[in-house]
């Protein structure tokens, strides 16, 4: 199907058309990209005419930030890449981390303890499990 200058891709599970099934659709049919991957390898997320597309104005924004920002900005910006979490962690002063640890860790604890939130986890163990399935099925073949 074309729609504008884009070729479509279909959704195969709902048959829709998009330029891009992108994660937020993925995730109405409880997949991520991943497991869509596995299930659906003949499958792309993205026209090749939209991924160009896509892929010209990154560079031309890219560009853009290179040449119009200073070179102390860009150090900057760029600094932290490569330093992975652990340095950041270790680096990171005790009160900091109780900070951290009360405003991220616990919500997520308290969200995998509750009991409604289990439920919907083992639905997920279910669709991982019906992956691996799939895929042990054909490495066999």
């Amino acid at each position: 199907m074309i729609w504008g200058k884009y070729t479509m891709v279909q959704c195969p599970i709902c048959l829709k058309y998009f330029k891009h099934i992108n994660n937020m659709h993925l995730k109405s049919h409880k997949l991520t990209t991943k497991e869509f991957k596995i299930l659906y390898p003949e499958n792309n997320t993205c026209s090749e005419e939209f991924s160009k597309i896509r892929s010209e104005s990154n560079r031309k924004q890219m560009l853009e930030i290179h040449n119009s920002s200073s070179e102390e900005y860009l150090k900057l910006r760029y600094k932290n890449i490569g330093v992975g979490r652990k340095v950041a962690w270790d680096n990171c002063p005790p009160e900091r981390r109780k900070i951290l640890i009360d405003e991220c860790y616990k919500p997520l604890i308290d969200y995998n303890n509750n009991p409604e939130n289990k439920a919907k986890n083992i639905k997920k163990l279910q669709i991982h499990l019906k992956i691996i399935i799939k895929i042990w099925i054909l490495k066999l073949k």
